[in-house]
């Protein structure tokens, strides 16, 4: 039977799902289950389908998770045999405890450092940075995704981290490494292997470097001078120290053109490049990251369990009731008293792909062709985006009425909302919010062409023009759009350059400064939060110098 607990808070139910084997009206696994019987079983406000299907969507997905940045949601993770995992560290010493470990080289290569001998400063072998390259010796399947952008170092971004360490000052910010140690001991007893976030790529709190992974290379990084065989650097023309999310920074040259001045120039240059591959490779996940397999079926999230902000920017979950959080705690642990299995399971991703691949430029499109002046070009340009689409659900012999609309509307529904296999655990509650967010969106494109049906027979048979208020409308899909809020709504409206990639901005630190305090121009602010813009910008390795000349 299904565990399932119902309950109301004002006008909108949640439902606490912990659903492993179907009731009997559930029972056939041949039988295609109808989203909507489910979504009657198991209902979900829009705010929290909406929500739970970003969840899904944006997961392992870079762009999607910095435009729902603040993560509330528990997944498990398995990570394949023979992945490759990057580690840097200043000595050439594998990690005895808990360790950060990357899924791109070139997020580790920028935190190896970026070694110049300078003139009378002694340069040792200690002075090396040392990059890993490890191999998952066998699949890594006890592992957690933390969704949004979870390695961004603040609140509310690290809230996940607070609950599985157990923080009790929820005012205090969270200590990563002090959590990172709190939550690897608390998985020992049920095996943890580590936990996985977003900074600028994603990587992996590794809980032990001992037992699952092996080194396959381990290289002994030469300071930047000596590849190109460069002399020393004379000290007057270095830059400053530096972390690796902060640009470097050269004094004017008493001699532009010399020699001297003009190495460190070129050293800063390729500095500032292997800044940029980095943010570059992480934009590699933008579509998602193929090397990690979520298992959605046995997600743990508060959502639709109490009011949680649906705003992704300012929602918080550290301040859920002690049982929640307890509660997390607890289906974790049972969770991971057997391996992830995310084989055999529905690819949630898929179904939310091909939902907004469909009808994110429909409606960016409708939106903008509702503000035209004349109600003829609006209607024309609704028949434009929709025509087709509706008339692939309406068969010849029946007639234009509201019950055979209705049964063209759920036909529709039933293409975009489906599963692959039986349902189990939080499949049911997935189910249940892409078809209320489907729904919603396809019950408005059918009442946006059911108006401009009428208006263009009256334009184009009884050459009758007459005003029509859209304001309904635009009110209703612009909500709507604000409330789904999808990466596809984010895009750079020029083609970027082979140099150049479309970047969007990144919450935590990355060579292109910290959030929107370096970069003000790709956020704004509301009055409560910052957010990101809508037109992202196509950035290349100069724009990390804004303080550095250009090679002479």
């Amino acid at each position: 039977m299904n565990a399932v607990l119902l309950y109301i808070i004002g006008n909108t139910f949640y439902a606490n799902i912990n659903i492993s084997i179907p009731d009997s009206s559930f029972s056939d696994e041949n039988d295609i289950i109808d989203p909507a019987l489910v979504y009657d079983r198991f209902p979900v406000d829009l705010a929290n389908a909406s929500s739970i299907f970003n969840t899904v969507h944006s997961g392992l997905k870079q762009k999607d998770s910095n435009i729902h940045p603040v993560g509330v949601s528990f997944i498990p993770a398995y990570i394949p045999q023979n992945t490759r995992l990057y580690h840097a560290r200043s000595d050439r010493n594998i990690p005895d405890m808990f360790e950060w470990i990357a899924f791109n080289y070139e997020f580790s290569y920028s935190f190896s450092g970026f070694k110049r001998r300078v003139e009378e400063q002694e340069f040792s072998r200690n002075d090396r940075g040392f990059l890993f390259t490890f191999r998952t010796k066998r699949p890594l399947n006890k592992v957690i995704f933390l969704d949004g952008a979870s390695a961004a170092k603040s609140a509310p971004f690290m809230d996940q981290q607070m609950i599985l360490s157990k923080q009790e000052n929820i005012s205090e910010p969270v200590d990563e490494r002090l959590a990172a140690e709190k939550i690897c001991n608390w998985g020992k007893s049920f095996g943890l292997q580590g936990f996985i976030r977003l900074e600028v790529g994603y990587e992996m709190v590794l809980c032990d470097f001992h037992e699952n992974v092996e080194v396959i290379s381990n290289i002994s990084l030469a300071a930047a001078n000596d590849l190109i065989k460069f002399p020393a650097e004379e000290l007057k023309y270095v830059s400053g120290p530096h972390m690796p999310h902060q640009t470097p920074k050269v004094p004017l040259p008493p001699n532009y053109n010399s020699l001297s001045y003009n190495r460190s120039l070129l050293l800063n240059h390729l500095q500032a490049v292997s800044g940029f591959e980095w943010v570059r490779s992480g934009s590699y996940q933008d579509p998602g990251e193929e090397r990690i397999f979520l298992d959605f079926a046995n997600m743990i999230t508060p959502l639709n369990k109490t009011f949680i902000n649906p705003d992704s920017y300012i929602r918080n979950i550290s301040y859920i009731a002690q049982n929640l959080k307890e509660a997390i705690i607890e289906d974790l642990e049972t969770i991971y008293k057997t391996p992830t299995d995310p084989f055999y399971k529905t690819n949630w991703p898929v179904v939310t792909n091909l939902i907004t691949l469909k009808f994110s430029p429909m409606l960016v499109n409708l939106n903008s062709s509702l503000y035209h002046k004349d109600s003829k070009s609006v209607s024309d340009n609704i028949q434009l985006l929709t025509y087709n689409f509706i008339r692939r659900y309406i068969s010849e012999d029946v007639n234009y009425t509201e019950q055979n609309m209705e049964a063209a509307y759920k036909t529709c529904v039933l293409d975009y909302v489906w599963y692959t296999y039986p349902l189990q655990g939080s499949d049911y509650l997935i189910y249940s919010s892409i078809f209320k967010v489907h729904s919603v969106i396809i019950r408005l494109i059918f009442d946006l062409f059911d108006v401009s049906r009428e208006l263009t027979y009256q334009i184009y048979v009884n050459d009758i023009h007459r005003k029509f208020d859209w304001k309904t409308f635009q009110i209703r899909i612009g909500n709507l759009m604000k409330l789904l809020n999808w990466s596809d709504f984010y895009q750079c409206s020029q083609k970027c350059g082979s140099d150049e990639f479309c970047y969007t901005p990144t919450w935590g630190p990355s060579p292109f400064g910290w959030g929107p305090q370096r970069n003000p121009e790709l956020f704004d602010h509301d009055g409560q939060t910052y957010r990101i813009r809508h037109e992202l910008k196509c950035m290349n390795y100069k724009d990390i110098m804004t303080d550095i000349p250009s090679l002479n």
